[in-house]
């Protein structure tokens, strides 16, 4: 890179195949492995063909050309160049906020300013441009079948792009003309096909709105909430219990159970999109819990809705918590397993303190402590051991903390006992990740000590924290102000400014040193 900054290209040359698209690095023939049969893949079984690729291709761009036309005339309307403005959203959709990015050039419409709502509709049709490029991501093509997960990670992307970009009165006709587009796709696999696929595994998400629904919904009557106001994927969602519990005898469990109806509303602020749902939630088997979800209606009674009726309701759909997002199961996962940690840790503690001395004695001459004995003995110490790490939150528990990890590092060699380093890890990165944001936006000598803190706590402990994503944080802050307050020290010769010199001197050292000690070569940093 650096001897291209030198020695820019003087001349520009074109590489084309026999079917004019261009060569690529990964094919031998031009880029035919986005589109075509051409024998490249990777991965699969001999007698595999990728004749997939060429309907998977042509699905999409039948889909794309049609939200195009849509986003077109919309922008058009509005007097906008709908390409300039894509381009343009672009650098901008990081913002989950209207209010905090403008996106938009500006634009009048019939002589008058935006609206909120104008703005909110270009926006939705923009996250359908966003997906619909998604959709063409390389991968989706370069590997063996189209049942990989590239290949439908591509078509979910398209999926979201035509809830964005049609309206909600054509989806199901433009959905229809998609499937049987993708209906030629032929998989290697059990006789799928891209039609097959799509239904099985991206259709049920296509209602993901009623599935946030269900589980904020579900989250409360299990009595494991994040609040009454909760944000998922964009969507703010507020949850009001209609009506109290209705005990029904379980023939589960011999016990009652409660039968809880919700109402749950749901807005996206970047996109515009709102919905409000009637979720009637039925726990009387605690090991499947389910929910009936269906659209809210002003005019029904909640109250005469029943997990019976609603099997014969003609927009109802019943999930279970194996139906929703991973990312959502893993989440109220987390929630149970520190529900059940906190209970443990008191019940196990006590026992500790009372059999921890006669646990020590016995692994001194015992060949091992039963497993029996030394779970609970492993719980107890990975708890202290995570909550030490949390303790770092707090600026100047540095040094207390390393002392109190050594003491149970060695309790832990005694016992001859290795814990899990994950959490651990992950809170020290995100501790690492924050001060040297910190640092990028001001150089200070108080963020170089407690980063040097804490990777002292990384090394010393042997925690597997992922150096190259902090490497990537700082170099920017050293070839920038680190490299404008070097030359800053070195130019400062003026007798009246020699407090200033040697203040900022300080600090400059402070900040190459933390510079080797992430790998970095100071050699260009000489200090007077």
């Amino acid at each position: 890179g650096r001897y291209r900054s030198f020695h820019p290209p003087v001349h520009e040359v074109t590489l084309k195949n026999v079917f004019g698209e261009g060569t690529a690095w990964s094919c031998s023939h031009g880029v035919g492995r986005w589109t075509r049969d051409c024998g490249c893949r990777t991965g699969g079984e001999r007698g595999w063909n990728q004749k997939w690729r060429t309907p998977m291709r042509q699905a999409l761009d039948n889909l794309q050309e049609t939200i195009d036309e849509t986003f077109a005339a919309v922008c058009n309307g509005y007097g906008l160049d709908p390409w300039e403005l894509r381009d343009h959203y672009g650098g901008t959709f990081g913002s989950g906020s209207l209010k905090r990015r403008n996106f938009l050039p500006r634009g009048r419409k019939n002589g008058t300013i935006l609206t909120k709502e104008d703005t909110r509709r270009l926006r939705r049709l923009l996250e359908a441009q966003k997906y619909m490029l998604f959709s063409y991501t390389s991968c989706g093509w370069f590997f063996a079948d189209i049942s990989g997960i590239e290949a439908m990670q591509n078509l979910a992307y398209a999926c979201r792009a035509l809830q964005l970009g049609i309206e909600p009165e054509r989806q199901t006709a433009i959905i229809d003309t998609f499937v049987h587009d993708l209906a030629s796709a032929q998989s290697n696999i059990d006789g799928d096909t891209g039609a097959t696929l799509f239904e099985r595994h991206v259709m049920p998400f296509f209602f993901h709105e009623r599935l946030i629904s269900f589980i904020v919904a579900m989250e409360h009557a299990l009595g494991v909430a994040r609040g009454v106001e909760v944000c998922l994927y964009g969507y703010h969602c507020d949850v009001q219990q209609e009506t109290g519990r209705h005990p029904q005898p379980s023939p589960h469990n011999g016990r009652n159970a409660a039968i809880l109806r919700f109402r749950v509303a749901l807005a996206h602020e970047a996109t515009g999109e709102q919905s409000t749902w009637l979720v009637i939630t039925d726990l009387a088997n605690p090991l499947e819990p389910s929910g009936w979800v269906l659209p809210w209606n002003d005019t029904v009674d909640p109250e005469t809705l029943t997990p019976t009726s609603m099997q014969q309701h003609p927009q109802a759909q019943l999930y279970t918590l194996a139906d929703v997002f991973v990312s959502l199961r893993q989440d109220l996962a987390t929630i149970y397993l520190e529900k059940i940690a906190r209970h443990s840790e008191k019940k196990f503690a006590a026992w500790l303190q009372s059999n921890e001395s006669d646990l020590a004695l016995l692994q001194s001459f015992y060949p091992a402590i039963p497993e029996s004995f030394h779970a609970p003995l492993l719980f107890i110490l990975q708890q202290k051991w995570d909550a030490l790490f949390l303790k770092l939150d707090t600026i100047g528990e540095e040094e207390a903390c390393i002392k109190e990890l050594a003491a149970l590092r060695k309790r832990l060699d005694h016992f001859k006992s290795t814990i899990d380093l994950t959490r651990s890890t992950a809170f020290c990165e995100k501790l690492l990740i924050k001060e040297l944001e910190k640092l990028s936006k001001h150089l200070n000598g108080e963020s170089c000590q407690r980063i040097r803190y804490l990777l002292n706590i990384v090394d010393r402990f042997s925690l597997p924290v992922s150096k190259h994503r902090l490497e990537d944080i700082f170099f920017p802050v050293l070839i920038g102000p680190v490299q404008a307050l070097h030359r800053e020290v070195v130019s400062i010769e003026d007798e009246k400014n020699k407090l200033i010199d040697r203040n900022k001197k300080d600090l400059l050292i402070k900040l190459l040193h933390f510079a080797r000690r992430m790998n970095f070569n100071t050699d260009d940093f000489p200090l007077p």
